[in-house]
């Protein structure tokens, strides 16, 4: 629990901290928001504190006079009587706070000789005493009462305090062995199995539930810790017909799939001058897509075809496309509209999905 519980707006941060060093060297213990631990929401850290501190100074500038967070804790401080006003600058302080007696900082430049500083400490030494006398008899108090309890205890019949004595046993008895049951219940039955993909082609594109996991080679298979259940197994490459197995993967257990692919169809014989109808290609325009440099080389899939990789310029027929970039430490995939050359695609590294089961979003 600190001593003083200060209250600023961010802008003044410079000017705070050198209040906060000057009454730590007068060995007074500050509470200011830069202490928030790592993974506490700040509403319920500052709440705490506030409540706990023995005084609460609270610091007046021409930010802090319009910010909520500065007048509601000045408002709860002043419920708890437990409010030291400090004028930075010469400012108009909210209504309700005119009435207390508010200590002038606006020239003070560190030293503890300081007039308004002064009259400060003096404010905050008084109610930092009086909360001390307040613990000191609240601590009395409680004291009191044990004893009285104790008293109370001793009066009892010895088969009573036997009773009272060891009536618990059985309570905490099964209370631990409910407790091992239970651990050697979870320890026991395994969440997740091993996923293990193999496949006679190189350079396969492997998703699982419409999640890319990456790139699968002959001479490198994917093995992989998966969440026991059902998926859909789908593999990809250019020139090759689509692979797709329902798998089941069990808890415990290796579930392996050796991914068959077979290569398309050629193209269909050539028509007769007579019955040939003339298409025209598709308009091809230019595509650059940039990546971070943790990425760099990621390769880049135009609608399941390896057209290039990263940060190069790739030829791609004009319309909707989907397109997905992969590289070994994620993947990112989206539609993208092609209508010009030079079209960008620019891709945050926040924007890459990893390849860890545990970013997969399962």
């Amino acid at each position: 629990m600190a001593d003083i519980f200060l209250s600023y707006a961010r802008v003044d941060q410079k000017k705070a901290k050198r209040i906060v060093n000057a009454l730590e060297k007068l060995g007074y213990t500050v509470w200011w928001d830069t202490t928030i631990p790592a993974g506490e929401t700040f509403d319920d850290v500052t709440e705490k504190a506030l409540a706990a501190a023995k005084c609460v100074v609270i610091l007046w500038s021409q930010k802090s006079v319009h910010s909520n967070w500065v007048k509601a804790e000045a408002d709860e401080a002043l419920r708890r009587d437990k409010l030291v006003p400090a004028l930075l600058e010469t400012v108009s302080i909210p209504l309700q706070f005119r009435r207390i007696q508010t200590v002038s900082l606006s020239n003070w430049r560190g030293g503890t000789s300081h007039p308004g500083f002064k009259e400060m400490v003096r404010a905050i030494e008084g109610l930092v005493e009086a909360s001390a006398k307040s613990r000191g008899e609240a601590s009395a108090n409680l004291e009191r009462g044990k004893d009285r309890r104790l008293g109370e205890k001793v009066g009892r019949s010895g088969k009573d305090r036997f009773w009272l004595r060891y009536l618990w046993l059985p309570v905490v008895v099964g209370l631990i062995l409910v407790i091992v049951k239970f651990l050697m219940d979870t320890i026991s039955q395994p969440k997740a199995g091993e996923l293990h993909i193999f496949s006679a082609t190189d350079s396969v594109v492997v998703s699982v539930n419409d999640s890319t996991l990456g790139m699968v080679h002959a001479d490198s298979p994917l093995r992989l810790s998966w969440p026991k259940g059902q998926y859909l197994l789908r593999a990809e490459k250019a020139g090759f017909n689509l692979f797709e197995r329902s798998i089941n993967v069990k808890a415990g257990e290796v579930t392996s799939v050796n991914m068959q692919l077979t290569a398309q169809a050629g193209p269909p014989p050539e028509q007769t001058q007579e019955t040939r109808t003339d298409t025209p290609a598709a308009k091809t325009y230019s595509l650059v897509v940039t990546v971070p440099d943790v990425f760099e080389n990621a390769k880049v899939f135009v609608d399941g075809e390896w057209l290039g990789n990263a940060s190069g310029t790739i030829p791609v027929p004009a319309g909707h496309r989907r397109v997905r970039v992969v590289h070994e430490k994620g993947w990112y995939e989206t539609m993208l509209y092609v209508e010009k050359d030079n079209t960008l695609l620019n891709i945050t590294q926040a924007e890459f999905k990893s390849k860890n089961m545990a970013d997969t979003g399962r």
